[in-house]
């Protein structure tokens, strides 16, 4: 099973609508920059988990590995809450399915690719931040890629992707 964009927005949106009391941050043009930097934490998490386990137990211990790709995948439910703070739907990212992010050349410097999406990502934000947020989205393919290309590096798959993915949405939906 591979997930598509637009169900991954429509996904977010679900927990946007259900939680937006709870979490007491609107979703709105207003609060699109606080959503990015959340997703910047979250990559944060993932290099965490680069740094402390390496690259040997992402690549051979399921619950490291798990890990690793759940905080992938959250970055991306963040950039879904940045577009729907823009009013941007799914199809304004360019792509369809996951793996039309993955370049399909697994392997690489795993850390080399994940200052590469550091800087994607700071370059994404100073749009954002300049208030284009037409020229912002385009940007966040960019940073999309850059995180499967992250993944790529421990030859995680669109399908395994799409599964973790899908797993942590459906727990969060059914968590409060």
């Amino acid at each position: 099973m591979e997930l598509t964009m637009g169900k991954m927005w429509a996904m977010q949106k679900r927990l946007q609508d259900k939680y937006a009391a709870k979490w007491g941050e609107p979703i709105e043009p207003a609060t699109a920059l606080n959503k990015y930097l959340w997703a910047i934490g979250e990559l944060a998490e993932a290099v965490d988990i680069v740094k402390k386990c390496g690259d040997f137990e992402i690549m051979n211990k399921p619950d490291v590995r798990h890990d690793f790709v759940e905080e992938m995948g959250d970055v991306f439910m963040y950039l879904f809450d940045v577009m729907l703070c823009l009013d941007k739907k799914a199809e304004a990212i360019g792509v369809d399915k996951v793996s039309e992010l993955f370049s399909g050349a697994p392997g690489g410097n795993p850390r080399r690719e994940m200052l590469k999406l550091y800087g994607v990502m700071s370059r994404a934000g100073e749009v954002l931040m300049a208030g284009d947020h037409e020229a912002f989205v385009p940007q966040i393919q960019q940073v999309m890629r850059g995180l499967a290309a992250g993944m790529e590096c421990y030859r995680v798959t669109p399908e395994e992707f799409s599964k973790i993915y899908q797993e942590k949405c459906d727990r969060n939906i059914n968590r409060w």
